[in-house]
């Protein structure tokens, strides 16, 4: 697999990825063209680290840095990890971990972090034969009805 960071050239790739990975968690596929507009337009600090076959992309780590971290360093969150079902146990999801870190330490950050499913047992078992530490947080969430009902103003 050839690692690097989107580019173009990869948009219409990562956008396919993008919505195998939809349909993959949620069950429903978004319209191609409408992902490959939004994969055009990342917010600012948003990145994508893709991983490519000679004939697709074949994963990509969606990711952001965040600050403070340890000793105010900046870290970096992993949002998203997918590799395409085709090209899952080839070794793609361990380059795009691999050179995440190395992306991580060049850029000083002090740690990566991320969320796995309980459920994602192959998920778990590579990040844990990479030597990543499983933590004892909680997840919290606010979907769009109690967001909305948290950004209003109170009397």
């Amino acid at each position: 697999f050839e690692l690097r960071l989107m580019t173009d050239a990869d948009r219409v790739g990562v956008a396919a990825l993008a919505c195998e990975m939809q349909a993959h968690y949620a069950g429903a596929a978004l319209p191609a063209a409408a992902v490959e507009s939004l994969i055009g337009t990342l917010p600012p600090g948003c990145e994508v680290l893709v991983a490519t076959s000679p004939h697709d992309v074949a994963g990509a780590a969606f990711f952001g840095t965040l600050f403070p971290g340890t000793r105010l360093a900046p870290i970096l969150f992993l949002k998203d990890l997918y590799v395409r079902a085709a090209a899952r146990r080839l070794g793609a999801g361990e380059a795009l971990m691999r050179r995440l870190a190395a992306l991580a330490v060049e850029r000083g950050c002090s740690r990566i972090d991320w969320e796995a499913e309980a459920a994602n047992a192959p998920a778990r078992a590579l990040y844990d034969r990479l030597g990543a530490e499983a933590q004892p947080k909680i997840a919290y969430r606010w979907h769009a009805p109690a967001l909305a009902a948290a950004a209003a103003p109170t009397p």
